[in-house]
C-alpha cells in the first residue's frame, strides 16, 4: 500500500536523530568469530501510532475511508523515528557486540555458548517490546555474514555478493540516469578501494554534464571499475592492539589514503581507503 504523503510531509516538524554510520557499526564488529543477524517483522507497522494522529493518515478508497493505526512507509522522520525506538529498545540489552541499523540487528560473538547469551538478552528485549522477527530473513550463528550490504567475517570485509554481482552484470550505460546508479551502488563502498576518486573521476564528470558523452575512455574506466569488484576488494578487520600506518597520496586531480595494519606474517594490510577529488579553490593552486 502508498500513499502520496507530500502535503502532510510537508507540515512535520523537524527530527535531528541521527542514523548510525554504517562504516562505524561494520569497525565496532573487528576481532569476533561468529555472526548471527535478526530481521524484524514489516518493521514500520510494528510501531502503534497514538490515536490523535491518525486521523491525519486517513486515505479514502472506491469502498471506504481507512485510517492507518500503525506507522506507514513515506512518512517523513519514519527512519530516524524507528532508529530511535530500536536503539532505546536495544540499550536495555546487558551485552555488547549488538548492533542495530533501522530493523537489521547483528549480534557478534567469540564463542557459541557467548552468541547464544546475547541472542537470548536480544530476543527477551524484543519479547518485552512486543517486537517480532522475520524468521526466514535471519542467519543464525555463522563465521560469515551479509549485513548491510557488506560480506563481514573475522578476516575482514568485502562488497556483498548481491551488490557485487549486479555491479558485475551492469550494462554499458546509456544515459546519464543509468550512470548515476551505477556510479552510487560503487560509491557505497568507496573506502574498500584505493584511489575511488581517480578511479571514478571522468565518469563522475559525464554523469554531471548537460550533455551526456561516452567515448572509449569512458568504456575503458567503466569496465576497469567492474573489474575491481569482479576481484572482490578487501579491507581487515581493525585490531586495536596493533599499530596503524598512514600512508598518502596527491595528484592533479584527488588526494588519497590508506589506513593499514601489520598482520601476524608481517604483512601490511589494508583496514580503510581514503579519496576525494580536488575542489575548484585546490585545483586553482596548482
Amino acid at each position: 500500500l502508498a500513499l502520496d504523503l507530500r502535503l502532510l510531509n510537508n507540515v512535520i516538524d523537524g527530527c535531528s536523530y541521527p542514523l548510525p554510520k554504517i562504516q562505524d557499526i561494520t569497525t565496532k564488529l573487528a576481532g569476533f568469530k561468529l555472526f548471527t543477524v535478526l530481521d524484524l517483522n514489516s518493521s514500520y507497522w510494528q510501531i502503534h501510532l497514538p490515536k490523535e494522529y491518525r486521523k491525519f493518515l486517513t486515505f479514502t478508497t472506491p469502498w471506504k475511508t481507512f485510517q492507518f493505526k500503525r506507522l506507514p512507509f513515506g512518512i517523513k522522520h519514519a527512519a530516524a523515528y524507528f532508529q530511535s525506538m530500536m536503539d532505546i529498545v536495544l540499550s536495555k540489552c546487558k551485552h555488547n557486540g549488538i548492533h542495530c541499523y533501522q530493523d537489521d540487528i547483528i549480534i557478534a560473538a567469540n564463542s557459541i555458548q557467548e552468541l547464544n547469551a546475547k541472542l537470548n538478552d536480544v530476543l527477551s528485549t524484543l519479547q518485552e517490546n512486543n517486537l517480532t522477527l522475520a524468521p526466514d530473513k535471519c542467519s543464525f550463528a555463522t563465521q560469515e555474514i551479509q549485513y548491510l550490504g557488506f560480506t563481514i567475517s573475522s578476516q575482514g570485509i568485502t562488497p556483498g555478493i548481491n551488490n557485487t554481482d549486479k555491479i558485475c552484470k551492469f550494462t554499458t550505460p546509456e544515459n546519464q540516469k543509468q550512470l548515476k546508479r551505477f556510479l552510487g551502488m560503487c560509491g557505497y563502498y568507496r573506502h574498500l578501494i584505493p584511489d575511488y576518486a581517480t578511479k571514478v573521476h571522468l565518469l563522475n564528470i559525464s554523469s554531471n554534464s548537460r550533455t551526456f558523452t561516452w567515448t572509449s575512455e569512458h568504456q575503458e574506466k567503466f569496465q576497469e571499475l567492474q573489474r575491481t569488484f569482479f576481484t572482490k576488494p578487501f579491507i581487515v578487520q581493525t585490531d586495536w592492539t596493533k599499530q596503524f600506518f598512514l600512508n598518502t597520496d596527491g595528484s592533479h586531480i584527488a588526494i588519497a589514503g590508506i589506513l593499514m595494519q601489520k598482520q601476524d606474517d608481517g604483512e601490511l594490510q589494508p583496514i580503510s581507503y581514503y579519496s576525494r577529488t580536488l575542489t575548484a579553490t585546490e585545483f586553482c593552486k596548482q
